[in-house]
């Protein structure tokens, strides 16, 4: 079925914002290789502006293979062809873990406000009280 030019125009709209999601050279990723659901750790060695290359360890084996080009899964330019033979990736769940802690923390960190004033009076009558006993 073919696209309209109004369909066509949206997705390219689309694709020129996505931004892959941050990832660094060493990080451990998900990897899910074609046609499995379980996906393979993989270390990153390289990052690209829409992929990425990594060495993944594939599960239930003793080896290791490089694959280049991975794009992440949600990659509006994933096409099937991407992911029926490279797989796409995605972050580990301890990474997504850490990532919602961050976020909690900046959260956290923006909303809380301390008001010392209070603090600070009781402070300055123990102050007051220490100087009028010594003297």
């Amino acid at each position: 079925m073919a696209e309209t030019a109004m369909a066509v125009e949206e997705r390219r709209k689309v694709s020129a914002q996505f931004k892959m999601p941050k990832v660094s050279v060493g990080d451990i990723v998900y990897w899910f290789p074609p046609g499995r659901h379980t996906p393979a750790p993989m270390t990153v060695v390289r990052v690209g502006d829409r992929s990425i290359e990594g060495h993944a360890d594939i599960p239930n084996n003793n080896w290791k293979v490089c694959k280049v080009n991975i794009r992440h899964k949600s990659d509006p330019e994933l096409s099937v062809y991407d992911a029926e033979n490279e797989g796409t990736w995605d972050y580990s769940d301890f990474a997504k873990r850490v990532m919602a802690i961050e976020a909690a923390m900046k959260l956290v960190e923006k909303n809380v406000t301390f008001d010392c004033s209070d603090f600070v009076k009781r402070v300055e009558a123990l102050e007051e009280t220490v100087q009028f006993l010594d003297k």
